[in-house]
């Protein structure tokens, strides 16, 4: 296993705080993701949807048990509140999937946006192994997620 590096150029050993409450962040918003698309899933609107609804679901659940994985082993929990930012995507979207597909796919690439700009801004606070992680696994599924979104949008 690759050793995690959530350290400051002091070298000292001790995890960053503010690293880990980035992850803590990050993890947060993607279980508010997570929790948009099960409530895009369970409207009748969005059925036509559904294979893609799984997708991001799908994609969004595994950004959020690897980013939960790598802030355990470093010894830091997720943010079991979100940023209030993370809060209002969440709430367009849900009252876009209540008005349907057009709405919900609008409310959802902003979701997305947004999503993709918190993991560029959070590459800064993290150094070495954890920058490589987020760059490899998280940012990749992210980029894809919101492709995939935007596509619907446009189509729809």
């Amino acid at each position: 296993m690759e050793s995690l590096d959530f350290r400051h150029a002091n070298d000292v050993g001790v995890p960053d705080p503010k690293a880990l409450d980035r992850l803590g962040s990050l993890c947060a918003m993607e279980a508010s993701a997570v929790r948009s698309y099960e409530n895009a899933l369970a409207s009748p609107l969005l059925q036509p949807y559904r294979h893609a609804l799984l997708a991001l679901r799908g994609s969004h659940e595994e950004c959020m048990r690897l980013l939960d994985e790598r802030l355990r082993l470093a010894g830091g929990q997720a943010s079991s509140t979100p940023k209030i930012s993370d809060s209002l995507v969440a709430f367009l979207e849900d009252m876009g999937v209540a008005l349907g597909a057009s709405t919900a796919f609008s409310a959802f690439d902003r979701g997305e946006t947004h999503c993709s700009n918190e993991y560029r801004r959070a590459l800064s606070d993290f150094d070495g192994a954890t920058r490589d992680f987020v760059e490899r696994e998280i940012l990749p599924r992210q980029i894809s997620a919101h492709a995939l979104v935007s596509t619907i949008r446009r189509e729809s």
